[in-house]
């Protein structure tokens, strides 16, 4: 089964908008010629992908060194300026608001297998092919096909190379030596990357290629490392002193910051120098204010842990004043969980939401030392408590992702736990829901697409049975909604056809339910025109144009009317206007 690394939403949306919403940003994003910014200049017909990242898998296995999730990640939640944002490139394209999708194939292909339906298209699809260079990659078959196939389509200026390890064009310049046992001095450019081509498709070896390379090596020519203070550890260790080490890991961070941003400033099609200067200056105005709202967080949170000891303490005969100073606790861990999230995630600097997290994760051992989390309510707050941490996790570009999955793994353990001691509570139902819909999402960006569709096929059991305990109720609805879609999309990706419409087909009735049950909720009537354009994505893979026309014409007519009665948000405009051009292009049945 073919694992595919998928795109996300926005950053800034909450857990829950992310499982409502994820599927109408791909509407948004994931049709070049849905958006203005995806449809100017020479981009081709029918892109969808930013850029592609071509890679030898054995590259992103070793920890810390996993470049192409990693590079995925930095590229997925870059913050554009907002003063480049919507002005016109050295290309003359527009600059999108985000570099999104960006397309990673999880599948290492055998040494004698083709490249796939899957892989070819999305080269099409793609504006940038973005090469993980190294000697591993030189001998990779698959990556040099990749490279040969996106320049056939006429786009050999728009390939990038990242330098992981070994040295570029050490094979055909005289004056670099090769040395087996040294791998840093190894060709690290596939040949294809190597040549331009001929009138026939074909490498001209007499006219060699300088394609942008963005260096993330180590300074001593060893393999780059994703993780500055890995680097730092491994100095250590080797007998470098502290300041000396802090000092090399410091000139690294700054060396792989600047090879991130040249590869971003490709991609924008604006100068390195301009993008690194106001890079600075939107960094350094987002740190200022989100310093100033750190220090009110880091005041109340430094008076809650001292509740908490105050409260473990508290002697017998003060048992009641004890209890109400827990039921404060109780509350504040909640509102930590909940309303305080949405700070972390706006305001705070990714070094100090750690820190903060830590602060919770002693609040919460207070707790547990002190006997009181017992309660059914504490035991859920604490595993609350352990999905947010694993967010938080999934949003620090340093730490691995795949940390954040015993996280969600416990807290998932303990849903089912109270949900067994209490059958009846449906938001401990519901909470479970949500975790297998967490452990899905990170499984399939893990690449793990067999262990995603379980946790998905999981969660929509349960949403089955919520929602035939209370069918009134709009989230449980809701809930189910995006499990069919979580569903339809990965089957989708993954080729199956067949699979992908039925839970689109299954989808559809409750996204008419809910538009018809609320009228006046914006989400629910955008979300039915998201569901009958998914519908219209499959009959266009099944080549069934009749069928996709029909559904594309539905979501055409829903957007409309939204836009007739004001509810339609200014953003959206332009998916009106792009899915006209879609249908224009659809073909007709005959």
């Amino acid at each position: 089964m073919k694992k595919l690394a998928v795109g996300k939403p926005k950053p800034g949306w909450s857990n829950e908008e992310c499982i409502i919403l994820q599927e109408p940003q791909i509407f948004l994003y994931n049709q070049g010629h849905m958006t203005q910014t995806m449809h100017t200049g020479s981009l081709a017909v029918g892109q969808e992908y930013l850029a592609f990242i071509s890679y030898r898998h054995a590259d992103n296995t070793e920890e810390d060194q996993q470049w192409a999730t990693w590079l995925h990640q930095q590229l997925e939640v870059y913050d554009v300026p907002d003063d480049l944002i919507g002005t016109t490139n050295l290309r003359g394209q527009t600059i999108p608001e985000r570099i999104y999708p960006v397309f990673r194939d999880e599948v290492s292909l055998s040494a004698d297998a083709d490249l796939s339906t899957a892989i070819t298209q999305a080269l099409d699809q793609s504006r940038f092919l973005i090469v993980l260079c190294s000697p591993r990659a030189v001998q990779s078959r698959y990556v040099n096909e990749e490279i040969l196939h996106f320049k056939r389509t006429g786009k050999q200026d728009q390939i990038m190379a990242a330098l992981i390890l070994g040295e570029p064009n050490a094979s055909i310049d005289p004056s670099k030596s090769q040395d087996p046992e040294h791998a840093h001095t190894l060709e690290c450019f596939p040949p294809a990357l190597q040549y331009e081509l001929t009138a026939e498709g074909q490498l001209d070896k007499t006219k060699p290629t300088e394609p942008i390379a963005a260096n993330f090596r180590l300074p001593d020519g060893g393999k780059g490392i994703t993780n500055p203070n890995v680097y730092k550890q491994q100095l250590l260790k080797k007998g470098r002193n502290k300041a000396d080490a802090e000092r090399l890991a410091h000139l690294y961070e700054e060396q792989i910051n600047t090879a991130r941003l040249k590869i971003i400033a490709g991609i924008l099609g604006v100068p390195l120098e301009r993008l690194t200067q106001r890079d600075k200056i939107h960094q350094l105005n987002k740190a200022r204010a989100e310093t100033r709202r750190f220090r009110k967080i880091a005041v109340s949170l430094a008076v809650l842990t001292l509740v908490a000891l105050i409260a473990g303490g508290i002697a017998v005969a003060q048992w009641r004043r004890a209890e109400n100073l827990l039921s404060q606790i109780q509350g504040n861990l909640g509102f930590m969980n909940f309303e305080l999230r949405e700070v972390l995630d706006h305001y705070v600097p990714q070094r100090e939401r750690i820190k903060i997290m830590q602060q919770i994760d002693a609040v919460v051992k207070v707790l547990q030392q002190q006997g009181h989390s017992e309660s059914v309510e504490m035991q859920r707050q604490i595993a609350v408590a352990l999905m947010q941490k694993a967010d938080q996790v999934l949003k620090n570009d340093k730490l691995n992702p795949a940390e954040a999955l015993p996280l969600y793994q416990q807290a998932h353990n303990a849903f089912i736990k109270l949900s067994q001691l209490d059958p009846d509570n449906t938001l401990f139902q519901q909470n479970l829901s949500v975790s297998h819909n967490r452990i899905g999402d990170l499984q399939l960006r893990l690449g793990h697409t067999d262990a995603a569709l379980k946790a998905y096929q999981d969660g929509l059991a349960l949403a089955q049975t919520l929602t035939q305990r209370d069918s009134g109720n709009t989230q449980f609805q809701r809930d189910l909604s995006v499990f069919h879609e979580r569903i339809g999309n990965l089957q989708l990706r993954l080729g199956n056809t067949d699979a992908a419409l039925k839970a689109y087909q299954d989808r559809l009735p409750i996204a008419q339910t809910l538009s018809q049950r609320d009228p006046g909720n914006t989400d629910n009537q955008r979300d039915l025109s998201v569901s009958y354009y998914k519908l219209s994505r499959v009959y266009m893979a099944k080549k069934e144009f009749a069928l996709a026309r029909k559904h594309l014409e539905n979501a055409l007519t829903q957007l409309k009317n939204m836009q007739n009665n004001g509810s339609l948000a200014t953003d959206d405009e332009q998916l009106i206007k792009g899915g006209e051009v879609e249908l224009l292009k659809l073909p007709h049945a005959h």
